[in-house]
């Protein structure tokens, strides 16, 4: 037996609940346009994701995994990403106004045309993320990772 997954569906999302020893898992593809305001997903596993268009307004995302994830268009608004790992990930034209970045890993990520109005991105992590057009209205920041950062 090898070790997989165990998948967990809310609202329609499938998502990586815990591992397991089992020689078969249970999977589906994550949709996009999920809505999942207010859903705590606080330390889950979903690298890879698909997110793209989804609502989660208000969502617990706290220390989520997150790498290489396809957050474009994505509606973040409040949402507590506090610590969560979005090494790579896709956050074009996300909407993240409020939200709390703050000790996230966003190496790499593209924030292009993302609107960051009032987030919190203290103490995170931005070396080599792409700010291209994002709005920076309010944006709280101290003692962050921002080498090579760009913002045309």
């Amino acid at each position: 037996m090898h070790a997989s997954k165990v998948w967990l569906v809310i609202f329609g999302l499938t998502l990586p609940l815990l591992a397991c020893r089992s020689s078969m898992a249970v999977q589906a593809p994550i949709g996009p346009s999920s809505n999942l305001d207010g859903v705590n997903l606080a330390q889950v596993d979903m690298d890879g994701a698909n997110l793209a268009g989804a609502s989660l307004i208000k969502a617990h995302l706290q220390a989520a995994h997150l790498q290489g994830a396809d957050l474009s268009k994505a509606n973040l608004s409040g949402a507590d990403l506090s610590n969560a790992q979005l090494k790579g990930a896709s956050l074009v034209g996300a909407i993240l106004k409020e939200a709390n970045l703050q000790g996230a890993d966003l190496e790499g990520a593209n924030l292009s045309n993302a609107d960051l109005k009032g987030a919190n991105l203290s103490d995170a992590n931005l070396t080599d993320a792409s700010l291209e057009g994002a709005n920076l209205d309010g944006v709280i920041s101290s003692q962050g990772s921002a080498t090579k950062a760009t913002q045309d």
